[in-house]
């Protein structure tokens, strides 16, 4: 009966590779070929090779199409690396948001004339607002500027607190 798929039988040599695979897992292909050629040059690895290359040929196994030394850089690349690395587990980078904040006074003052002018859209009551409290907006948007914020930025948080202090407070009043 021939083989035509097989796994290490030799546990020495499935060691073997496992400790090679742990030492050249973060090489590129080149640096990991060449390295794989020289560890082939030692002598116990040898003889592990040939005892397995021995097993497999009572099995009936074709190494002429396929050598074993091509068998295990491949088992090692796209076997054992691939398994050592996904095992590593991998840190979650959290970027770091710096949220803006307002000022309470700009707040109470947004909350004020949303409360007195409730009866218009949001995008125009947002440009309403602006034009009436352009001094308290330039303020705001001066300060945080200061504190590294882009000005675009800025002005459409500035924007998005507007109509989410709008939404929030015509939904209290739809739910009374």
């Amino acid at each position: 009966m021939s083989i035509y798929r097989f796994k290490i039988q030799n546990e020495q040599l499935n060691e073997e590779m496992i400790d090679f695979a742990c030492l050249h897992k973060y090489e590129d292909k080149i640096q990991l070929r060449d390295s794989f050629k020289l560890w082939l040059q030692q002598d116990n690895i040898k003889q592990l090779i040939e005892s397995e290359s021995t097993y497999l040929k009572r099995m009936d196994y074709n190494l002429k199409q396929t050598s074993l030394e091509s068998k295990l850089f491949k088992s090692i690349k796209y076997y054992h690396i691939k398994k050592m690395i996904s095992n590593i587990p991998k840190k979650e980078i959290k970027k770091e948001t710096t949220r803006i904040c307002f000022d309470k006074s700009f707040l109470i003052l947004t909350h004020q004339y949303i409360q007195s002018n409730h009866n218009k859209k949001p995008a125009q009551l947002y440009d309403t607002f602006q034009i009436i409290h352009d001094n308290e907006c330039n303020i705001q948007k001066k300060c945080l500027m200061e504190k590294g914020f882009h000005e675009d930025i800025i002005l459409s948080k500035m924007k998005k607190m507007f109509k989410n202090k709008y939404f929030t407070m015509t939904q209290k009043t739809l739910d009374v």
